[in-house]
């Protein structure tokens, strides 16, 4: 994964909602709920509640969408995954 030579450490990570994959849970996937499906025409959006967070994710899989409430699994895809250094807090203006 591309790591903008970030040093060893804490990082944030940057995903695209399209690099996020929708699939049956397992062992190889993040565990999450569907919180909200919109069914937008040529995509469906996903609000995701997993165990680091919540999600967006666009799936073009309009055929057989997740509905509310649904156990699903998250995975990421090759592309739209980016690691980046950490926001830095601030204390205001100076």
């Amino acid at each position: 994964m591309p790591h903008r030579d970030a040093p060893d450490g804490p990082v944030d990570v940057a995903i695209r909602p399209e690099a996020i994959a929708i699939g049956p849970p397992g062992d190889d996937a993040l565990p999450a709920t569907v919180r909200k499906a919109s069914y937008l025409g040529g995509v469906v959006e996903y609000t995701l509640d997993t165990p680091v967070g919540a999600l967006f994710a666009i799936s073009s899989d309009v055929e057989s969408p997740h509905a509310p409430g649904a156990s699903v699994g998250v995975t990421l895809a090759r592309h739209g995954v980016v690691v980046v250094p950490p926001a830095t807090k601030t204390s205001g203006p100076a």
